[in-house]
């Protein structure tokens, strides 16, 4: 058997795996089709790089990780800032935004990022512990900390 069938078997072989890690990662329908396609021809591709100082399974854990890394880098990168037109004011549904943003200032640099990919951009936990490269626990723990700060500060 040739490096190229060995591959095709290992992608036979781990393709409801990597579905599956996809899927947790958050990914649906043809988003998931398209990045479970992308992850098996890198597969494909690197196959004949692997070495052997791991179990298969793990090695295309690993390369699915890095194909999920790199598209949310390049999906990250492809947001863009839209500035408002002097003049026109934001609709606040809720409250003054001068006040929330005074308390969110009076965080520590770390606490804003979490308040930010948290409960502005709506990100998972196990997703804002791969961007600020913490485990989850501490994640949740720091989210836990972080309403606590809130709170103090709203009483003062």
């Amino acid at each position: 058997m040739n490096s190229q069938d060995a591959a095709g078997c290992v992608v036979a072989a781990h393709l409801n795996r990597m579905r599956g890690f996809f899927f947790r990662k958050g990914y649906r329908n043809e988003e998931l089709d398209d990045i479970v396609q992308e992850a098996c021809a890198a597969v494909l591709v690197g196959y004949p790089r692997y070495r052997g100082a791991s179990s298969v399974g793990t090695w295309v854990y690993a390369v699915c990780q890095n194909v999920h890394l790199v598209t949310w880098r390049r999906d990250s990168r492809s947001c863009q800032t839209v500035s408002l037109p002097d003049g026109v004011v934001p609709d606040n549904r809720y409250g003054p935004t001068s006040d929330l943003a005074l308390l969110i200032e009076k965080l520590p640099p770390l606490d804003r990022t979490l308040y930010r990919l948290y409960y502005v951009e709506n990100r998972r936990v196990a997703e804002i512990g791969e961007i600020i490269r913490l485990p989850e626990g501490t994640v949740k723990y720091r989210l836990y900390e972080l309403r606590h700060a809130l709170r103090v500060l709203l009483t003062e």
